[in-house]
């Protein structure tokens, strides 16, 4: 019966305000000790993630995005969040909500339409490829149910996730205190982004970056990104490539030793 009950999420529209510590005691005592808090920052709970800033789908900071923030429940204008060497800063990652639907609209509303599939992939770039928890709605209709056309986009939405970045044609893991990884890109083969995966289980480790490739042995090394955080994923977009390596290098870390997997993805629609 207790897994029935158990909740995934306490949502605090706004933040707790006032009410924190009362809110951090029923927490506490239920079985949502263990959801993750919308909002829930500044002591109400310990599974805490911060509002982005925006419901555009664009969090604020973009493209960089730390999973460190340095307010309580992070106001309006300060959803960025803020490098984990600044003063108060504190473990806080970033949510990013969008609705399907135009407008945004969270609940459900006859006639109404419904963003693209195209609008919906550019919004996993900015957000799940960019260090932030994307929350996407699902508006029940007045049956109970999820709209048809809703749930044919929905899939749409998954199977694209799953065909663009199931599977790397290539990956290394950076690791044991290394600077630098380098992966051989097969014979034939292009890519048009990479994927980063940084081991958080102690927090950010990388303060900058570097991903550059090799056209041919030998060759000099052109960049293809550069960044500052990483975090539980980090999508870099560009220019179809082709290459015979590809070079990831940390430039700057916060003292600690980073675990990084670095993986290669063909072009995709």
């Amino acid at each position: 019966m207790d897994s029935i009950l158990e909740l995934t999420e306490i949502w605090l529209d706004g933040g707790p305000g006032p009410i924190g510590p009362r809110v951090n005691a029923l927490l506490n005592s239920t079985l949502a000790r263990d959801a993750v808090a919308f909002n829930g920052g500044g002591g109400v709970s310990a599974n805490a993630v911060r509002w982005c800033g925006t419901e555009g789908g664009s969090p604020q900071g973009y493209p960089n995005v730390w999973s460190t923030a340095c307010c309580g429940w992070c106001p309006d204008g300060s959803g960025r969040g803020c490098p984990p060497n600044a003063t108060n800063a504190a473990w806080y990652p970033s949510g990013v909500d969008f609705t399907l639907q135009l407008g945004d609209r969270w609940f459900y509303t006859p006639g109404d339409g419904i963003h693209s599939l195209d609008d919906l992939k550019d919004v996993y770039h900015k957000s799940v490829g960019a260090n932030g928890h994307l929350e996407i709605d699902f508006a029940i209709d007045r049956t109970g149910s999820i709209d048809p056309v809703h749930a044919a986009r929905y899939k749409e939405f998954g199977d694209w996730i799953r065909a663009c970045y199931g599977t790397p044609f290539a990956s290394s893991t950076l690791t044991g205190g290394a600077s630098a990884v380098t992966i051989t890109v097969p014979a034939g083969q292009v890519f048009d982004r990479v994927m980063l995966e940084e081991d958080v289980t102690n927090g950010h480790t990388v303060a900058a970056y570097d991903v550059s490739y090799q056209s041919q042995s030998g060759a000099s090394w052109v960049r293809f990104s550069s960044g500052q955080p990483i975090g539980s994923k980090r999508i870099d977009l560009g220019s179809v490539t082709r290459a015979s390596a590809v070079r990831f290098t940390v430039l700057g870390t916060f003292g600690l030793t980073p675990t990084v997997k670095v993986s290669l993805f063909k072009p995709c629609e």
